[in-house]
């Protein structure tokens, strides 16, 4: 859903499309996200990654939208810049003595969770991961000059 949202951001479906994105209200779809996220309704479930996509879309396209400056905060892009380590590294650890216990044991060890994942992605990004990309944009850089010519066939 979010790969579609940019691609209707950035004008690839058209400009109709894009319009559309931003006719949508993000307080509406705000309010639907959290009613997605709070209910005990399971069919409200499937569309929070929709509704959260549709507003970040909407708070996009309408640069006076007050939720826009916190999407764009530097917290937020630090995050965002972090996610895939956290995607891979939370669930990695919750299933270590961090998040065992009885309810009560496991609530009061959720800030060590939270520290100890947020302190491996950003080592894993930031100390692991940058060089691999940076290796990868060195290799593509290299194989784009040097243009692989196939042989010339006769039939």
């Amino acid at each position: 859903s979010g790969a579609t949202i940019a691609l209707m951001y950035s004008g690839e479906f058209g400009q109709p499309v894009r319009r559309l994105l931003g006719k949508v209200n993000p307080w509406i779809v705000g309010v639907l996200f959290l009613a997605s996220t709070y209910s005990a309704s399971q069919w409200l479930n499937y569309g929070r990654p929709y509704f959260a996509a549709a507003l970040v879309g909407a708070s996009m396209c309408r640069l006076k939208f007050a939720g826009t400056s916190v999407l764009r905060s530097r917290a937020l892009a630090y995050v965002a810049e972090i996610s895939y380590a956290l995607y891979i590294v939370h669930p990695l650890l919750a299933h270590t003595w961090l998040g065992s216990g009885n309810t009560l044991l496991k609530y009061a060890k959720r800030p060590l969770l939270f520290l100890a994942v947020f302190g491996l992605a950003h080592l894993s990004t930031f100390y692991y991961e940058r060089r691999w990309i940076s290796l990868g944009k060195r290799w593509a850089g290299k194989f784009a000059t040097h243009r692989s010519v196939a042989p010339e066939t006769a039939y």
